[in-house]
């Protein structure tokens, strides 16, 4: 016959029994207890209380309870699926907190080798309920990845935040924390980049959206009508810095606006009359419309007098595409030519509209 070892025994209340199953089940509360060899302690190693189920504890306070030393890990459901994971501690040491810890090596569980690079470590899945399944997909996630492969002395990571807008069904990468403590805003295709310096860097058209036109040292005159009707400078030579929604159009004299939002507009215009008293009026376009509130007027006394000016002001772009120029009038009896040396027009976003 064969032997129980005397330090393991099953343990069950005097009115239960091991009988036939009753309609509540074998046994309403069982306990399973290792013994210590001296038979000086008995340790509590498996209760089942009722709904609730013990581990280390004989007391437990969870459907599912796990106790170890000072540590507690408890699951509590409702209708048959989890309404959240608790972890504790009794003790206020640090190394005794609440942890979660998520395990990834390569090779097998027993012969185990190390982490490589761009390994999923582990992730933090939120899922929910379509009104007919359990989704099984997440709608949000926190993941970490592998940076290089890992060594005694290496063991580069980083964590990526999730989530799925509303009426669509895929999560999106909307920030990351890099391995060397860059903040990554965006899906890493278009994004703002703040380096662990503070930093901030707009990467691949994220970002500030932003435009210029230029010419300098230019000597081709053009002709400008009189009266009320403006005429398109057309003295630009060169493509400026352009980012994201932003369109340098040079060719026709234009800079055109993709995405819409707040600008600042700024304009400087450095030439020459070709006439005498002679003030010209510029003024920004927008989609051929006369933006009030970006004007100058400069006069020239004489034929061929140089003048410089400045305007600024702020435009709400509400649609798209928007065409950004520069355009001159005057009052003169006739058409009058003017001569662009130095001119700049550039937009910068400052918000959303």
């Amino acid at each position: 016959m064969a032997r129980r070892n005397p330090l393991i025994r099953p343990i069950a209340k005097a009115n239960h029994n091991f009988g036939p199953p009753k309609s509540k089940g074998i046994l309403d509360d069982f306990s399973v207890r290792k013994v210590s060899a001296t038979k000086e302690a008995e340790i509590q190693a498996i209760n089942l209380s009722g709904d609730k189920l013990g581990i280390g504890t004989k007391n437990p306070q969870w459907q599912m309870h796990l106790h170890e030393g000072s540590g507690n890990f408890g699951i509590v459901k409702t209708e048959g699926f989890p309404t959240f994971l608790m972890v504790s501690a009794s003790s206020i040491s640090n190394s005794h907190s609440g942890h979660w810890t998520h395990i990834r090596s390569g090779g097998t569980w027993e012969s185990p080798t190390a982490t490589q690079d761009a390994m999923l470590m582990g992730d933090f899945g939120f899922r929910g309920h379509d009104g007919t399944n359990f989704l099984n997909n997440d709608s949000a996630s926190i993941r970490c990845t592998a940076v290089g492969n890992f060594t005694a002395t290496a063991r580069g990571a980083n964590l990526q935040f999730r989530t799925t807008k509303t009426g669509t069904t895929n999560t999106q990468i909307r920030l990351s924390i890099e391995d060397d403590g860059a903040v990554l805003i965006g899906d890493r295709t278009n994004m703002m980049r703040v380096d662990n310096n503070g930093d901030v860097v707009f990467e691949n058209g994220a970002g500030l959206q932003f435009g210029e036109l230029w010419v300098a040292d230019g000597v081709t005159a053009q002709s400008i009508a009189t009266g009320v009707t403006y005429t398109k400078l057309t003295g630009w030579a060169n493509d400026g810095q352009e980012n994201g929604g932003i369109d340098n159009d040079v060719a026709n004299n234009k800079i055109i606006i993709n995405k819409v939002g707040k600008y600042l507009i700024n304009c400087s215009i450095n030439g020459a009359s070709g006439s005498n008293n002679t003030t010209f009026k510029f003024a920004a376009f927008l989609n051929a419309v006369e933006q009030d509130q970006i004007h100058m007027h400069r006069k020239f006394a004489s034929g061929g007098d140089k003048g410089s000016g400045a305007m600024t002001g702020i435009i709400d772009v509400t649609s798209i595409p928007w065409d950004l120029d520069v355009r001159a009038r005057h009052d003169n009896g006739g058409a009058v030519n003017f001569t662009p040396s130095y001119m700049n027009i550039n937009c910068v976003q400052i918000g959303g509209t």
